[in-house]
């Protein structure tokens, strides 16, 4: 396991748990490593930055991993979170991996009722076919995007961003205006969509050319005459 890991499984609750809320050392932390199940030690009595451990040399779970965990976790932690356009929301109900429309999105909270689907986007933005999917079923979802944020964020920190932050929350768009700062483009299809617009640019820019040497026959032309 990644030497710095910290997160792991309560194997009381089956919650992910931060190694900032363990308060047990070596084995008595009771927790078992998220990625291949394996028993974790707690290393708290330490100068450097708290962490888990275990002996299973080949598992390395990424700090993106733990990141996308501790933000799912969060959410289903708490019960007030920053929606766009409509500020500091109470929900309850909150949901891990809530199947819709044959995809799994990362969170489900109920606000006023109404099904909120959340999506924590680290280092993968929403692909066009989930975009789709959500759309065919008109899904009120938003964005949380901690794609800048630091990897080794403790967990008072993350949960301020993840609930708090304004700046980096989105809701998706499915009209005509719907904005494409999202990340949610895949790589081929933004090419196609940059070649489209290098395209428009190149059609203009020979337009223009061509209009400025008309101009310029016409001024000849004239003074000839």
């Amino acid at each position: 396991m990644n030497a710095q890991g910290v997160v792991g499984i309560d194997r009381d609750t089956g919650k992910i748990i931060p190694i900032s809320k363990v308060v047990m050392t070596g084995l008595k932390c009771n927790c078992d490593c998220y990625s291949c199940g394996g028993r974790l030690e707690a290393v708290l009595n330490t100068n450097r930055r708290k962490h888990f451990r275990h002996s299973n040399k080949s598992c390395n779970p990424t700090p993106e991993t733990e990141l996308h965990l501790l933000a799912k976790q969060i959410i289903l932690n708490h019960d007030q979170i920053y929606v766009p356009f409509r500020g500091m929301m109470e929900y309850t109900n909150p949901l891990a991996e809530v199947k819709i429309n044959e995809q799994v999105s990362d969170a489900m909270i109920t606000i006023d009722g109404r099904p909120l689907y959340i999506e924590v986007v680290v280092t993968h933005g929403i692909d066009l076919i989930k975009f789709n999917r959500y759309k065919a079923d008109n899904a009120w979802v938003m964005v949380i995007n901690l794609e800048e944020e630091d990897r080794e964020l403790d967990y008072h920190n993350l949960k301020e961003i993840v609930l708090d932050d304004s700046s980096n929350k989105e809701m998706l768009v499915y009209g005509e205006k719907r904005e494409l700062n999202l990340n949610d483009i895949s790589s081929d299809s933004g090419s196609s969509w940059i070649r489209w617009v290098l395209g428009i640019g190149a059609v203009g820019a020979l337009f223009w050319f061509n209009h400025l040497k008309n101009k310029q026959r016409i001024r000849s032309f004239r003074r000839i005459r």
